[in-house]
């Protein structure tokens, strides 16, 4: 069992810390948003650098001409940042302070020669409008750089978005913050040129809109556009704080983009709001409400059964935001920030649109009827999401021909998945990790790269015990669960396995499981110690204002009459007593009748017994730590890293419960959302000093295919963006790693290969 763990976390630490290609010319500063400007020869990628005011390019090369002519774009720039004006350095465009978000909009002048246009975001009320061709030209000094074009938002932007489809006159989508008095907003404008031949863009439409929008997201491809261009709906990720299950605050609202009233400079009429995309479980009375922080749309894809093209915008993909409701709830670390809920964008057949989650595996993904599929998580939080879009499918390869390379690090040779529609996140720990759509999973190294008939199953270290027991003494003992069989001997799904772990619900941590533990948050407690003079208890009283509600209305800790403190410190106003000359050490007094909101009473013991005496001199002041005690509630505290997960008594079976954060290998019908994380039972002789834990790993068996680097210190990734060019056969995705001032470029297809990963600092 040590071998197997010792052999799976070797496995995700080479998956997981894949070495990059590492190019030192970016000179980033806290990158951010990343936008495409196409040009004839080549497509530019612009990268906001919100540290320092301005956008770097990084050049990507196209095609060479089908009529056999010479590239204008040399293989020596490809892959390269546009030089400043001292050529060892990347260029820079100024655009004003703090450039966040980017929109690239493909912009075709009338002769049909892509000139792209980059619509920037940034901390002021307005949007800066970059001329790519004019950039190129300038950093070959063929040209005199030109400062941006403002355009007067009334407000800071929040996010800007444009078609992927080239136009004349491309539309974009801004959404900016509530003014004082105000409201937020959403503006189209139309890019176009002004009578100098510059790309400029002009407001058309506005609306305001009543909820708090985070992002906003289009459909990819022809799908959901007009003849002219323009957007037939934008979705806007809804991140209103204290939101309503089903309302504001859930999921994503379509507005339709023909329907929004033409730009007034008077009077800011309601947005057309087609309908609201709901993310919370809508057959669970209780679910709470799933705001969004990112979201992105499916493009049109072929599936494996022979069906028609399924249309773009079929589903939705999110990244929630967190919800104070869930703030220490086990399974929702970080309050459920930054997990991954996918949508149908329409359930029905017929009637009235109507979006739902997808049903949870094994169902179809299309099927109606069934159990919601539970939001999926990965090892951090995810930040932005995208889809993996196909250009083109390889040359007799039947569908489905998204592919994403698993098992670096596990296998020689990864293995291509070809998968019918493929998710891609980024996450908190600078990760870019990939989902299995359709399967809705994430896609494995320990699964996807191997062929087996159970799947990566979480794994138990050996167990520790400290203080380690004398030698010939029994000592104390934790046993974990049996495997469970039905009465027809076939394993019962949630109890199949040694401590009923659970795939895709046990996750990577360590335990601790303490015997009269002390209590979280009551490790030093302070009040005023006095004696009663019936009873002879002693009485510790809070200070005004401190109150000990919170523990004892705990589930988890249950604060209560038989737990106990030890005193760590008194404090005499006066000359101290003969009783109180030395503070005892390890002198436990437990707390006897029902605890008060603002204090406790104290059996006295023969090493701590203070007589009248005592406190007829002076004011007393005493600072105690709380233990766990030999109560109903249990003795022994369980923890799973810094989580106190709950109290077990010994000789009772402990049961952690947790959320699934993945959809295991095997399951006959949907596993529930909810299931066993862990089940143990402390058994054998009880401990003689309190402190007493045990300590044990587990592996949760689960290494989500991945890529980070690992040679950087570690920084939170935020926006990526999916790229396609006729130069590649599958595509690249950019992630900006905020965090570690840098870029990533993963081409999925490849990872593992040489240069399938490249970081840009």
């Amino acid at each position: 069992m040590t071998r197997r763990l010792l052999l799976l976390a070797l496995a995700a630490a080479l998956a997981c810390t894949s070495r990059p290609t590492v190019i030192a010319t970016g000179d980033f500063s806290g990158p951010s948003g990343l936008a495409i400007g196409q040009m004839a020869d080549r497509d530019l990628l612009f990268v906001a650098n919100q540290g320092t005011d301005e956008l770097r390019a990084l050049n990507l090369c196209g095609q060479a001409p089908t009529d056999g002519g010479t590239p204008t774009c040399a293989g020596a720039e490809d892959f390269h940042f546009l030089p400043g004006p001292i050529r060892v350095f990347p260029g820079s465009v100024l655009v004003g302070e703090r450039p966040v978000r980017l929109a690239g909009a493909r912009l075709v002048a009338a002769d049909g020669t892509p000139h792209g246009a980059v619509l920037v975001a940034g901390a002021e009320p307005n949007l800066m409008v970059v001329d790519a061709v004019n950039v190129l030209a300038a950093s070959r000094k063929t040209a005199t750089a030109r400062q941006p074009v403002t355009v007067d938002l009334s407000a800071v932007p929040i996010d800007v978005v444009t078609p992927d489809q080239p136009a004349q006159a491309p539309k974009v989508v801004a959404i900016t913050q509530a003014p004082p008095g105000g409201s937020t907003a959403l503006t189209v404008l139309t890019v176009g040129f002004d009578v100098n031949g510059v790309p400029t863009a002009t407001r058309t439409q506005r609306c305001a809109l009543d909820f708090t929008p985070a992002r906003a997201a289009l459909v990819p491809g022809p799908d959901d556009l007009l003849a002219d261009g323009t957007p037939r709906h934008v979705y806007l990720a809804d991140a209103t704080p204290g939101g309503t299950a089903g309302d504001r605050g859930d999921g994503a609202v379509e507005v339709s983009v023909p329907d929004v009233p033409a730009f007034s400079d008077a009077s800011i009429p309601p947005c057309p709001v087609v309908r609201r995309l709901r993310a919370s479980d809508e057959t669970d009375a209780s679910a709470p409400p799933r705001p969004l922080g990112a979201l992105a749309l499916s493009p049109a894809y072929l599936p494996a059964n022979g069906a028609p093209v399924v249309p773009a915008g079929t589903f939705l993909l999110g990244a929630t935001l967190g919800n104070k409701v869930l703030c220490g709830k086990p399974g929702n670390p970080d309050c459920g920030e930054g997990a991954l809920v996918l949508l149908r964008t329409n359930v029905a057949a017929s009637g009235p649109a109507r979006s739902a989650l997808v049903p949870a595996p094994p169902a179809d993904p299309f099927a109606t009827g069934q159990p919601a599929m539970v939001p999926l998580r990965t090892s951090a939080p995810a930040r932005d999401v995208g889809f993996l879009g196909k250009s083109q499918c390889p040359s007799g390869v039947s569908a489905p021909c998204t592919f994403v390379s698993a098992g670096f690090g596990l296998v020689s040779t990864p293995l291509q998945v070809s998968l019918g529609l493929a998710g891609v996140a980024s996450t908190d720990d600078g990760s870019t990790v990939f989902i299995h759509a359709l399967e809705r999973r994430f896609l494995n190294d320990a699964r996807d790269a191997t062929i087996g008939s159970v799947g990566p199953q979480p794994v138990l270290s050996q167990l520790a015990l400290s203080p380690a027991p004398a030698a010939g003494e029994t000592p104390t003992g934790l046993t974990f669960a049996d495997p469970v069989n039905d009465a027809s001997g076939n394993p019962l799904p949630s109890k199949s396995q040694l401590g009923w772990m659970n795939a895709g619900v046990t996750r990577n941590g360590r335990w601790r499981v303490v015997w009269h533990a002390v209590i979280p948050g009551l490790e030093s407690v302070v009040g005023t110690l006095t004696r009663d003079a019936v009873s002879g208890n002693l009485r510790l009283q809070l200070p005004p204002g401190k109150t000990l509600d919170l523990w004892t209305g705990s589930p988890l800790l249950q604060l209560g009459p038989g737990d106990f403190v030890r005193i760590l410190a008194l404090v005499l106003s006066s000359a101290p007593c003969p009783e109180l000359e030395s503070v005892p050490t390890g002198v436990d007094l437990p707390i006897v009748g029902a605890v008060r909101s603002d204090g406790f009473d104290l059996q006295a013991v023969a090493q701590f017994s203070p007589g009248p005496a005592c406190f007829a001199a002076g004011t007393i002041s005493a600072a105690v730590e709380v233990r766990t005690g030999s109560t109903a509630a249990g003795d022994w505290l369980v923890y799973r890293e810094q989580d106190a997960l709950g109290r077990v008594a010994h000789g009772s079976q402990f049961v952690a419960l947790s959320t699934r954060f993945d959809y295991p290998l095997i399951y006959s019908s949907a596993p529930p959302p909810v299931d066993i994380e862990l089940a143990f039972t402390p058994s054998g002789p009880l401990p003689t000093a309190a402190g007493t834990l045990f300590t044990f790993s587990i592996s949760s068996g689960q290494v989500h295919t991945s890529t980070r680097d690992t040679t950087s210190s570690l920084g939170f990734a935020t926006q990526l963006l999916v790229y396609l060019s006729p130069k590649f056969q599958d595509p690249l995705v950019f992630t900006s790693l905020t965090g570690a001032n840098g870029l990533l470029q993963t081409s999925p297809s490849l990872i593992g290969a040489a240069n399938s990963v490249i970081s840009y600092y």
